[in-house]
């Protein structure tokens, strides 16, 4: 049997907060593909939201390079330790205490962190982002940087260095363009704005937005409801189902009824919409929330269901 050489920079990859680990591949039908593994790369710093040491840097680095020369592993999976961040960028705390008012220093660290960027770039197998979290400033970079990106729907992306005076060219300037619109990379880029996960989906910036919350009650529209968890309360905005068709104000009506059977503690909707206004006070009654359709009594005897644009005499 032939003797494969070694081609790794060094013998032992590990460094602090980065976690290097191979699990089973398996095939769509859940069962196990012998002899084969993804590798699992993890930003192991969730104290500070996984932001990136230099260490850590070095860790991505090196991780990346093993992943491509490990002849039994067919892809990676880049991630983050926790539910509250993939990564939100470099470690303020170590930018602070280091690199402030030393250039040459943070110059160094710079090449290291484009070198990160390339080791993904170059990575010998796809490289899947998994987002569990917050993306942010050059965690969004070193995401984009990924083949894939399948996020949590309750993940946010966005920038945070313009605020703070920190232009966002390790990636985001190049990378955004790419994937966004021109002018909603560039408003991306320097708003700082939170997006969520399904409007990243929605402009074609992520892979999948995968729910976190598994009895939610409406699934196909990400909405979760509290009908099943009665410790979760939701306000909601109802034009958002509707948004870019005709006769919105149809599929709100309907949307609205089948959020209240789902739990929904709190609806945002026009004021002035009566028809909106009559099929909730009526949808309350039908769920049994209104005791002694006192409520519905009131409406009625106050002309709601006898105003513009609905049919007057209603008995």
């Amino acid at each position: 049997m032939r003797e494969f050489k070694n081609h790794d920079l060094v013998d032992d990859i590990g460094k602090p907060g980065v976690r290097y680990e191979k699990r089973p591949a398996r095939t769509p039908d859940g069962s196990v593909a012998e002899g084969l593994y993804n590798a699992w790369i993890w930003l192991d710093n969730p104290g500070q939201f996984n932001s990136y040491t230099t260490d850590m840097v070095k860790g991505v680095i090196l991780a990346m390079r093993a992943a491509s020369n490990a002849r039994d592993v067919n892809c990676v999976v880049f991630t983050g330790v926790g539910d509250k961040a993939f990564c939100t960028g470099g470690n303020t705390k170590e930018y602070a205490e280091y690199y402030a008012g030393h250039p040459q220093e943070y110059r160094q660290y710079m090449r290291l962190f484009n070198d990160m960027v390339s080791s993904i770039l170059a990575c010998d197998r796809p490289v899947i982002c998994r987002v569990n979290g917050m993306r942010i400033g050059g965690g969004q970079e070193i995401g984009m940087a990924c083949d894939f990106s399948v996020a949590q729907d309750l993940a946010r992306f966005g920038q945070a260095g313009p605020k703070h005076g920190s232009a966002p060219d390790g990636g985001s300037s190049d990378f955004l363009p790419w994937y966004l619109p021109m002018e909603q990379a560039m408003w991306n880029c320097v708003s700082c704005e939170m997006w969520s996960a399904y409007k990243m989906k929605r402009l074609g910036y992520i892979t999948a937005a995968v729910p976190v919350i598994k009895d939610a009650a409406i699934t196909g529209t990400g909405l979760v409801c509290g009908a099943n968890s009665p410790d979760a309360h939701l306000i909601m905005g109802l034009s958002n189902i509707s948004f870019g068709l005709p006769a919105r104000s149809y599929i709100n009506r309907a949307f609205l009824t089948l959020a209240l059977a789902a739990g929904l503690d709190c609806a945002i909707l026009d004021p002035l919409d009566r028809e909106m206004k009559a099929a909730l006070v009526a949808a309350e009654l039908v769920l049994g929330h209104d005791r002694h359709c006192l409520n519905y009594t009131r409406a009625y005897r106050a002309g709601l269901f006898n105003g513009p644009g609905t049919r007057a005499g209603h008995k």
